[in-house]
Order: C-alpha cells, then structure tokens, then sequence
C-alpha cells in the first residue's frame, strides 16, 4: 500500500509513505521491534487497533490513529522507547513511522490522508 497526503490539503497528491500492514498475528507482535531504523518513506500499519506501545523500541517513532477513512484522529510525536499510546475512539488503525515526518509533512488531527492499495 501506499499513502499520500490527500488532494484536499495539497494541489498535488504528494507521495508520503509506503506501508507494511501488520495483517498476521506475528506481525502485530513484533511491529516495528526487528527493525534497528527504519527506511524514511516506510511505515506500518496496525488495523483495529486504539493503541501501541513502544516497548523494546531502538528509534523514536510518531504515531498517527485513524478513523476507517484515513482521516486523523490523534497524533503521537516522537514517540520514545517503553512508552503507550491510546486513542479513545473504536474502528481506528494507527499507522507508525519514523519520528519527525509529522512536523516535516504538516500533519494534523483532523486531516485526511489517501490511501492506494
């Protein structure tokens, strides 16, 4: 999958990210945790989930909860190590990557990103 920051926001769909989805059950479990960094256009993708944590983890990571049409729910910036990170809202995903893509790309709750299988 990729994932573009939406038309809305920009003239241009402007390419932001090519996403992992966290699909099998090992893949939820291990998420990011093999990774030592992590490629700047890579992220991965939790569907069904209102929360992460970064236990384990060896880079900062900013983490974006969605709502089932790719709009932003809550933003977590720079996300450290043996930290937790919750959104209230049910039929959400969080989508993870690399900390400082969030200020770098304007993100902010309420924006609506595009997704292309």
């Amino acid at each position: 999958m990729k994932i573009y920051l939406t038309p809305t926001e920009f003239h241009n769909k402007i390419h932001f990210l090519e996403i992992e989805k966290a699909d099998t059950l090992k893949k939820r479990l291990i998420g990011l945790l093999s990774y030592n960094q992590l490629n700047i256009k890579k992220a991965m993708w939790f569907p069904n989930t209102n929360s992460i944590h970064t236990f384990g983890m060896k880079f900062p990571i900013d983490c974006l909860f969605v709502d089932s049409k790719w709009k932003i729910i809550k933003i977590y910036k720079n996300l450290q190590a043996n930290q937790l990170a919750w959104c209230l809202s049910f039929g959400v995903g969080a989508l993870e990557f690399n900390a400082g893509l969030s200020n770098q790309h304007h993100l902010n709750e309420g924006m609506s990103l595009y997704v292309d299988n």
